[in-house]
């Protein structure tokens, strides 16, 4: 059995650290490659920070579904398969909080749960990916997620 509460205070950690990468590469003084010109410490912080961001995501939304059957397997880190998982009221609550605050349509957020429904096992084998086709992640979807399963969490505890 799974105790919701470890996931969520383990989740705590990865975001803890996901929004202090966040937060260096935003203001471009992290000090964290010394020496090293600013846009490639922004590269280099960059892919850690989205895989973290999406474990987050992640984490949270298994946490949510553990706290409705502690006993159901819960595998992959398919983002919109997960939030597919969660109940309706679960997810139109989501959906609404990160549509306004980012002022978009609800297909909009369709699109970027799309999106980045595997940032984690994309941009965790960033290494892998072509990098001479555009690629796209948005830190406020991932963001504002975050900040909605958190809320989520909040109104039931």
């Amino acid at each position: 059995m799974i105790e919701t509460s470890q996931i969520y205070n383990y989740e705590k950690n990865f975001e803890h650290a996901y929004f202090l990468l966040r937060n260096a590469i935003r203001t471009n003084s992290s000090n964290l490659l010394k020496g090293k010109p600013a846009s490639q410490e922004i590269a280099e912080l960059a892919f850690p920070a989205i895989v973290l961001g999406a474990f987050c995501c992640e984490l949270l939304i298994k946490a949510r579904l553990y706290a409705s059957d502690a006993d159901q397997k819960i595998k992959g880190h398919d983002l919109k398969k997960l939030f597919e998982k969660l109940n309706t009221g679960d997810q139109q609550s989501c959906m609404e909080f990160v549509t306004n605050k980012l002022q978009i349509s609800a297909e909009k957020f369709n699109e970027q749960l799309n999106l980045h429904s595997n940032a984690f096992e994309k941009w965790r084998y960033g290494y892998e990916q072509d990098f001479s086709k555009p690629q796209s992640f948005c830190q406020g979807f991932i963001d504002n997620m975050i900040e909605a399963l958190n809320k989520l969490r909040e109104s039931t505890t």
